[in-house]
C-alpha cells in the first residue's frame, strides 16, 4: 500500500494507522476598526500558522509495531521535516510540535494493542540546506535501520 503521507523518512502507510484523520488549518490576522456609525473596517495584518493534525489508531499487528510510529514521530519534535502528501506532493516544512500516544488494552508486555497517536506539525521557514539534508538522510538512516 502507498504512502499515506510522508513526514521527513518515515513513510505512513494507510494499512498501519486505522481510521487516520488528517487535517490542515490556516488563516489570516486581521485586525477590527471599529468606527462610530459605520461598518466595521477589517484590515489584514498576516498570515496565522499553517497547522497539520494528524490522530489515528495505530494497529500492533501491522507493518511495524504499535511503538514505533509514536517513536519516530517523538524523535522528530522539534526538528524541521518537509512533509508530502501519499502522492508526493510537497506541503512544505513543519515542525513536529506535539505528539501524543494513548495505550488501550495493555498486554502483558506493558504495551496497548491500541495505540492512539495524534500529532501537530506548524509550518516553518525553510531550513539551511545543510540542515535540511541532514534532517532527511537521519530521518531516512534510522528508518530503514542503518
Amino acid at each position: 500500500m502507498p504512502a499515506v503521507l510522508v513526514i521527513g523518512g518515515l513513510r505512513i502507510k494507510g494499512s498501519s494507522i486505522s481510521g487516520l484523520t488528517y487535517s490542515e488549518a490556516g488563516g489570516a490576522r486581521v485586525a477590527r476598526h471599529n468606527i462610530l456609525r459605520g461598518p466595521v473596517k477589517v484590515e489584514v495584518t498576516g498570515a496565522e500558522e499553517d497547522t497539520i493534525m494528524l490522530d489515528g489508531m495505530v494497529a500492533p499487528y501491522e507493518a511495524f509495531s504499535s511503538l514505533e510510529l509514536a517513536t519516530a514521530l517523538k524523535e522528530m519534535l522539534g526538528t524541521k521535516q518537509l512533509v508530502m502528501r501519499g502522492d508526493m506532493t510537497v506541503k512544505g516544512w513543519y515542525l513536529v510540535e506535539r505528539m501524543e500516544a494513548e495505550h488501550e488494552y495493555i498486554g502483558a508486555a506493558g504495551v496497548g494493542r491500541a495505540v492512539y497517536v495524534s500529532a501537530e506539525l506548524v509550518r516553518t521557514d525553510k531550513p539551511p540546506v545543510s540542515e535540511a539534508n541532514g534532517s532527511l538522510m537521519t530521518n531516512t538512516r534510522k528508518w530503514l535501520g542503518f
